[in-house]
Protein backbone atom coordinates (compact mmCIF):
# COMPACT_ATOMS: atom_id res chain seq x y z
CA UNK A 1 0.00 0.00 0.00
CA UNK A 2 1.41 3.34 -1.02
CA UNK A 3 0.85 6.16 1.45
CA UNK A 4 1.28 9.66 0.11
CA UNK A 5 3.19 12.29 2.03
CA UNK A 6 -0.04 14.26 2.46
CA UNK A 7 -1.78 11.21 3.96
CA UNK A 8 1.16 10.64 6.29
CA UNK A 9 1.15 14.27 7.45
CA UNK A 10 -2.62 14.16 7.98
CA UNK A 11 -2.20 10.98 10.02
CA UNK A 12 0.50 12.62 12.16
CA UNK A 13 -1.90 15.49 12.94
CA UNK A 14 -4.86 13.24 13.78
CA UNK A 15 -6.02 13.48 17.41
CA UNK A 16 -5.80 9.70 17.90
CA UNK A 17 -2.28 9.61 16.48
CA UNK A 18 -1.20 12.47 18.72
CA UNK A 19 -2.58 10.64 21.78
CA UNK A 20 -0.81 7.45 20.67
CA UNK A 21 2.52 9.28 20.38
CA UNK A 22 1.93 11.01 23.70
CA UNK A 23 1.51 7.61 25.39
CA UNK A 24 4.64 6.28 23.67
CA UNK A 25 6.60 9.33 24.81
CA UNK A 26 5.38 8.91 28.40
CA UNK A 27 6.23 5.21 28.38
CA UNK A 28 9.72 5.98 27.04
CA UNK A 29 10.30 8.51 29.81
CA UNK A 30 9.14 5.94 32.39
CA UNK A 31 11.55 3.36 31.01
CA UNK A 32 14.40 5.87 31.23
CA UNK A 33 13.47 6.72 34.83
CA UNK A 34 13.26 3.03 35.73
CA UNK A 35 16.68 2.46 34.15
CA UNK A 36 18.17 5.19 36.34
CA UNK A 37 16.73 3.41 39.38
CA UNK A 38 18.00 0.04 38.10
CA UNK A 39 14.55 -1.56 38.14
CA UNK A 40 15.12 -3.90 35.19
CA UNK A 41 16.60 -7.38 35.31
CA UNK A 42 17.62 -6.90 31.67
CA UNK A 43 18.53 -3.23 31.14
CA UNK A 44 19.64 -3.89 27.55
CA UNK A 45 16.12 -5.01 26.65
CA UNK A 46 14.65 -1.90 28.27
CA UNK A 47 17.13 0.28 26.37
CA UNK A 48 16.07 -1.44 23.16
CA UNK A 49 12.41 -0.69 23.87
CA UNK A 50 13.22 2.94 24.59
CA UNK A 51 15.14 3.21 21.31
CA UNK A 52 12.25 1.60 19.39
CA UNK A 53 9.87 4.16 20.91
CA UNK A 54 12.27 6.93 19.89
CA UNK A 55 12.35 5.58 16.33
CA UNK A 56 8.54 5.76 16.24
CA UNK A 57 8.48 9.25 17.72
CA UNK A 58 11.00 10.56 15.18
CA UNK A 59 9.50 8.76 12.17
CA UNK A 60 9.38 10.81 8.98
CA UNK A 61 7.58 10.17 5.70
CA UNK A 62 10.84 9.18 4.02
CA UNK A 63 11.18 6.35 6.55
CA UNK A 64 8.02 4.77 5.13
CA UNK A 65 8.96 5.04 1.49
CA UNK A 66 10.64 1.96 0.14
CA UNK A 67 14.11 2.56 -1.18
CA UNK A 68 14.55 1.70 -4.82
CA UNK A 69 16.75 -1.35 -5.22
CA UNK A 70 19.12 -1.07 -8.12
CA UNK A 71 20.36 -4.27 -9.66
CA UNK A 72 23.67 -4.25 -11.45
Amino acid sequence: MLVTEEEFLNWKEDIVTKEFFSKISSKREQIKEDLVHQLYENPDFACGKAMAFLDLLEMKYADLVEKEIKYE
